[in-house]
């Protein structure tokens, strides 16, 4: 966060330095001049402008002077050279690129209000989703991604935002409460909520998708601790080596974890695993997953000492 002095008003500001530290109405304004910029509609300069303005809450000035209007544009021009800092360059096919920097896993609009009816969105870091959620947003997510069909981005919210569960304030009394206090998912209703959810402002939908995008990214790149170990839940996501080489034909993912986890029955069938929390399901594929790959590897070692042995 940085702070702006400006001693002649007796006045301090905050300027957030990227989109992690965004309160959520400013979360949901930068949200819409990014759409709008990765959409072509205004390029790099108006961007940062329109982020100073957006950011600080300003309001354009009228009936100044020639001076006073050039003396404002070159402080508003220099501050928005700080915007930078929500851009990070990677490098792509050989390739530099200037992409926004996404590094929150929290909840910048953990509620929306669409026709005076709230819905409730996932916790930070999506503690209370299930996987069967998870699963079906990561479809949205990917078909957004390869088509860039806005509409792809409501069903993306729609998803996870859900009016409250009836009689709530009985069931968090209850010993089993697992502290979601969204309605139970079902995919069948998806639809139903997209007509709502297209009534928000713009900049809810697309700052939605920036949050999932941010969090799939943890997911499949960072290590957590768990137990004091740090294990890299991304592992699941990669396509096993021996399966590239054999096959032309890409993964399903998450889907694929889901089918994987019903064969073995640990949480029973399709259904269930499916209304299983998501960190639950990721953790036990982790364990099975290394439990088959130590035992592989004990395995190999053995052979190789058999064989150096009959030499």
């Amino acid at each position: 966060m940085i702070t702006l002095d400006i001693p002649e008003r007796n006045l301090n500001m905050y300027l957030p330095e990227c989109l992690a530290e965004c309160d959520s109405e400013q979360y949901i304004n930068m949200c819409n001049l990014i759409a709008k910029y990765n959409a072509h509609k205004i390029d790099l300069e108006a961007f940062k402008i329109k982020a100073v303005y957006k950011l600080l809450n300003l309001k354009p000035t009228k009936n100044i002077t020639e001076a006073h209007e050039e003396e404002k544009n070159a402080n508003i021009y220099a501050l928005s050279q700080l915007i930078e800092s929500y851009f990070e360059t990677i490098e792509e096919d050989g390739a530099k690129e200037k992409r926004i920097k996404l590094n929150f896993i929290h909840n910048p609009i953990p509620t929306i209000a669409p026709l005076w009816c709230t819905f409730y969105g996932p916790s930070d870091a999506f503690k209370n989703v299930t996987e069967g959620e998870y699963s079906d947003a990561l479809n949205f997510f990917m078909e957004f991604n390869k088509t860039k069909e806005p509409e792809l981005l409501y069903f993306l919210m729609a998803v996870f935002y859900r009016k409250k569960r009836a009689f709530h304030w009985l069931k968090k009394r209850l010993p089993n409460y697992n502290g979601d206090v969204r309605e139970r998912y079902n995919e069948h209703k998806i639809e139903d909520r997209v007509k709502e959810i297209k009534l928000l402002p713009d900049g809810y939908a697309y700052g939605f998708y920036l949050l999932f995008a941010s969090f799939h990214e943890y997911l499949t790149n960072s290590e957590i601790t768990l137990n004091g170990e740090q294990i890299r839940i991304g592992m699941l996501f990669d396509e096993p080596t021996e399966k590239q080489i054999s096959s032309g034909m890409p993964g399903i993912g998450l889907k694929s974890i889901e089918y994987q986890i019903s064969e073995s029955g640990v949480f029973g069938s399709n259904t269930e695993v499916r209304e299983t929390n998501l960190w639950e399901i990721l953790i036990r594929l982790y364990d099975i997953t290394k439990t088959h790959q130590d035992e592989k590897a004990r395995a190999k070692a053995a052979e190789a000492k058999s064989k150096s042995k009959t030499k």
